[in-house]
């Protein structure tokens, strides 16, 4: 049974369907960095990165291990969460500037 069949569906889509494409949806897409996380970055850029992170872990154990242990570093936050954080701030902006307004 084909999923895409619209003389059968009339150009619909199942469920099933959508949901084996969104499995698929390659890593750096514009798809990933809406969600954010390691789906923002792309393979390649997810090994560099843990590639930058041995090595710092590598220096770090040379020198002694003093200080901190190095973390690897985080994942971007995704556009909708940085835009609502944004939203927040703009929205914080405004009511400071309507409580402090002078005439």
């Amino acid at each position: 049974m084909d999923d895409m069949d619209p003389a059968r569906d009339r150009g619909r889509v199942s469920i099933r369907t959508v949901a084996d494409y969104a499995a698929h949806i390659p890593r750096g897409g514009a798809v990933g960095q809406a969600v954010g996380g390691a789906l923002a970055i792309t393979q390649e850029t997810d090994a560099l990165r843990a590639v930058v992170h041995a090595l710092n872990l590598q220096l770090w154990q040379a020198g002694g291990s003093k200080g901190n242990q190095p973390q690897p570093m985080p994942y971007p936050e995704g556009t909708a969460a940085m835009k609502a954080k944004q939203d927040r701030i703009q929205e914080r902006a405004r009511r400071f500037r309507e409580k402090h307004k002078t005439e």
